[in-house]
Parts: structure tokens; C-alpha cells; sequence
């Protein structure tokens, strides 16, 4: 689902991202995330720890369900290429198992894969603010400003808050889709795909044991939330509507599916870290990790070159 009043905007960074969808180039893509996402729970793991938000963490994977037998099979056979390559582990339920792990779902569904590594949070606006908090409790300081204001000095880097102006040797861009917006000021041309995301809460329903995810494979608009809902409601009762509108969010994709992470070559002290796509809550402690080791001179934990700045 587009508006084609939308596509002209929209032209470019899709064509680009089509050309990197081809099987070769997708599979670079696909291994430069992997060397990223080997270091997310371990990073998540030390703030969570230190922020003692272990509260919020469960740490027992997530079921991944599919309504046809045939799709189930593929997926399986691509899970176990998955687990050759890449060392992640997974185990597949039958209908039976499925009914019996979750037994608020249809008995009748041919089964599920659970991947067993990865880690959930009852609570991600939660999980943030106890990260905000130990970082003040270390002695850092969040301020409210305007990033529009940043101007380059002959110390370093200038920019507007609520306090006043920040004065600093070093930058970060960290805006996510808005991050192209500020580096155009300084001849930086980043192209993005911007997908919108919807979120709606539910209550009076039923809930699961674990996260489980499931499409009717539409288009991630307004109409796919109804479309996810409308499927969602022919599993288990998810109850009524919170509020009466969804919320949304824009998620930052380049063009070759990799995040920008690095220095930005023709300006000392700016520093970039963003276009995460989808995965911007799951690996900001690790690409935070791998920018401050460039930062301080220190040897990476990751190659960075796949997402050099300059690379566009």
C-alpha cells in the first residue's frame, strides 16, 4: 500500500535499494549485520546489569508461527542454514507441541520455530530510561536542544540547548531518519528509505507465554495494522483498543541496508551512528561500543568499513 503522490520523493532511494537486493549483494549486507549483531546481547547484558533492570529482561527467545504447513517446511530448511552459518539455535514445535506451550492459541495450527537466543523486555520505554539513568548516575547530563543549531568552531563543535550553548571537541549524529536532514548542512548526502511503523495497545485479552510473531504478508501501512490486528484476533482474543489512534514511528533504512557508523571524512570531531532499520533498540549498545573504541584511537571489536560514511 503506497501513495503515489509519495513516489517521486521515494524514486531514487528505492531503485537503490532494489539494485542492493540482488542475492549476491544482499548476502554481504546479511554478514556485515551478523558481525554486528554477535556483540548485541553481550553489550544489552553489561547496561542491564549496571542499570539493574533485570527485571525487565527475559531471556528465553521467541516463537515464530506459520498457518501453512508448506511455509513451515521452508522455513525450517532456511532456519537450518541459518544455524550452519551463523551458530544461532532454534527448535521446531509440532502443532501438539505449539498447543501445549501456548494454550490460548488454536489447537489446529501445523507448528512453530522458537528461536531460543535471542533476549525480550516487557517493557523497551522502561529498559531506556534505566539506561538514561545510569548514565547520569556516571555524571553524564541529557539536555533538551535544537540539533539544526549544531556549528562547526575552531574548538570543536557548538550547538543550542535549553541550558544554554554545549561546547565540545566531538559530535555524534544520532537523529535516526532525521540524521540526513542535519549532515545535508554540511555536504553530506545520505540516501534513506524511511518505513513507518505501527503500534497499537490492547487490553482485556489474553496473553502469551512468549513473544509471538506472525504476518498475513501486507504492506506495513495504517491498513497493514488492521490486517495484522484481523490475523492477530483469529489466534487469540487480543481484546479491545487502547487508544483510539496508533501510534507510529519512522524507521531509517539506506539503501544498502546497513547502518552509518564511523567519523564523517571532511569534518574532525563529527562522528555519525544511525540508519539501523529495524534494529535500532537491538544493536545501539553494540554500534555505541564499536564508534567509542574508533573514537579513542582503540583497535575495533567489528571491521567498520562496510558502513563508512563515504560509501554513498
Amino acid at each position: 500500500h503506497y501513495r503515489l503522490a509519495s513516489l517521486p520523493r521515494h524514486a531514487g532511494p528505492l531503485l537503490r535499494y532494489w539494485w542492493n537486493s540482488t542475492p549476491e549483494r544482499h548476502r554481504e549486507a546479511t554478514l556485515a549485520w551478523a558481525r554486528l549483531i554477535a556483540h548485541a546481547t553481550a553489550e544489552h547484558d553489561t547496561l542491564i546489569r549496571d542499570a539493574h533492570a533485570d527485571n525487565l529482561i527475559r531471556r528465553a527467545g521467541y516463537r515464530l508461527l506459520h498457518r501453512d504447513p508448506a511455509a513451515l517446511e521452508q522455513a525450517i530448511a532456511v532456519a537450518e542454514e541459518n544455524r550452519r552459518e551463523f551458530g544461532v539455535q532454534f527448535r521446531v514445535l509440532d502443532g501438539r507441541e505449539l498447543a501445549k506451550a501456548e494454550t490460548l492459541l488454536r489447537d489446529d495450527l501445523p507448528g512453530a520455530i522458537h528461536w531460543l537466543g535471542p533476549w525480550t523486555t516487557s517493557d523497551p520505554g522502561g529498559l531506556v530510561s534505566a539506561y538514561a539513568g545510569l548514565f547520569e548516575h556516571l555524571g553524564g547530563t541529557l539536555l533538551h536542544g535544537d540539533a539544526q543549531t549544531l556549528t562547526e568552531t575552531t574548538a570543536g563543535w557548538s550547538v543550542d540547548t535549553n541550558s544554554g550553548r554545549i561546547d565540545a571537541a566531538n559530535v555524534v549524529v544520532a537523529l535516526g531518519p532525521w540524521s540526513p536532514q542535519l549532515l545535508g548542512k554540511f555536504g553530506y548526502r545520505i540516501p534513506l528509505v524511511r518505513k513507518r511503523g505501527y503500534h497499537m495497545h490492547y487490553q482485556g485479552g489474553r496473553s502469551l507465554d512468549l513473544p509471538l510473531l506472525t504476518s498475513p504478508d501486507a504492506p506495513a501501512t495504517p491498513i497493514q495494522l488492521g490486517y495484522a490486528e484481523a490475523a492477530a484476533r483469529q489466534l487469540i482474543e487480543i481484546g479491545s483498543r487502547v487508544e483510539p489512534e496508533p501510534w507510529f514511528g519512522t524507521r531509517p533504512c539506506t539503501t544498502d541496508m546497513l547502518p552509518v557508523l564511523g567519523p564523517a571524512p571532511r569534518h574532525r570531531g563529527l562522528w555519525v551512528n544511525f540508519g539501523h532499520g529495524h534494529q535500532g533498540f537491538t544493536l545501539g549498545p553494540a554500534t555505541a561500543r564499536v564508534l567509542a573504541e574508533t573514537m579513542n584511537g582503540e583497535a575495533s571489536s567489528v571491521d567498520t568499513s562496510p558502513y563508512r560514511i563515504d560509501r554513498f
